[in-house]
C-alpha cells in the first residue's frame, strides 16, 4: 500500500493535471481499497475486479485463521494454503495457458503473506464506511475465491456516493479470462465507466479555466 502511495505521488508530480484511476484485481483489489482509504484525495476513482474484501468462510474458519495468524509469528514460511487455477475461469484454455505460465509462482501460500492478507480484509471490514472515493465494482456470481458477499459489502457499507455494482452470471474469478463474451462484457463496462468520469472531470476542469 505503502509502495502505491509513493508511485501515486511521483506521477501526480509529472502529471498535476491529469485525473488518477487505479485498477485492482483479486489482491490488488484489497491493496486499491486500502490506498484509497489512507489517501483518498490521490484518486478520483477506483476499479476494482474480484477484490479480496471478505474470505470464504468455507475455507477460513476461525480456527484456521488463527492458526495462520500464530504460524505467521513463529514459523512465517509454513505453507498453509495452494490455489485451485480451475477455479478462476471456466475457459479450460485460459486455465492451462495459467498452469503453464513459466512467472506464474507455483508454491504454496505462506503463513506469514495468507495473515498479512487477512489483516488486510479485516482492515478493509473496519473501515469500509470512510471509503468515499467513487468505484465500479466488478464480480463474478460463482466465484470461490474472493466471494460475491465481499462485494455486496463493499457497495453497501462504502461511503462513496458514486458507486457500481456489477455481477457477471455464472462468472468465475478472473473475469478478464471468462469465455462466452463475458471478459468482453468486462472491458466495455470498465471503458465505459471511464469515459463518463474523464469527461465529467475535463469538463469541470474547462469550466474552471474560463
Amino acid at each position: 500500500v505503502d509502495d502505491v502511495s509513493f508511485h501515486i505521488e511521483r506521477i501526480k508530480i509529472r502529471f498535476p493535471d491529469l485525473p488518477v484511476y487505479i485498477c485492482g484485481h483479486s489482491m490488488g483489489g484489497t491493496i486499491a481499497i486500502l490506498a484509497a482509504l489512507r489517501s483518498p484525495n490521490y484518486f478520483d476513482g477506483l476499479i476494482l475486479i474480484a477484490p479480496a474484501v471478505k474470505t470464504n468462510p468455507a475455507l477460513t474458519t476461525p480456527f484456521r485463521v488463527n492458526l495462520v495468524k500464530y504460524l505467521r509469528v513463529i514459523f512465517p514460511r509454513f505453507p498453509v494454503a495452494s490455489l485451485d487455477l480451475n477455479l478462476l475461469s471456466r475457459c479450460p484454455e485460459r486455465v492451462k495457458e495459467m498452469k503453464d505460465d513459466p512467472y506464474r509462482y507455483k508454491g504454496y501460500c505462506k503463513a506469514g503473506f495468507g495473515a498479512s492478507l487477512i489483516e488486510a480484509m479485516e482492515e478493509i471490514e473496519e473501515k469500509v464506511s470512510n471509503l468515499s472515493v467513487p468505484f465500479i465494482l466488478l464480480q463474478g456470481e460463482y466465484d470461490k475465491i474472493c466471494i460475491p458477499e465481499g462485494a455486496a459489502f463493499l457497495n453497501k457499507n462504502a461511503e462513496s456516493i458514486d458507486k457500481t455494482l456489477k455481477i457477471y452470471p455464472c462468472a468465475y474469478h478472473s473475469l478478464l479470462f471468462e469465455p462466452y463474451g463475458v471478459a468482453e462484457q468486462v472491458k466495455s463496462d470498465i471503458i465505459e465507466w471511464l469515459n463518463n468520469r474523464v469527461r465529467s472531470n475535463v469538463s469541470d476542469q474547462d469550466t474552471k479555466d474560463r
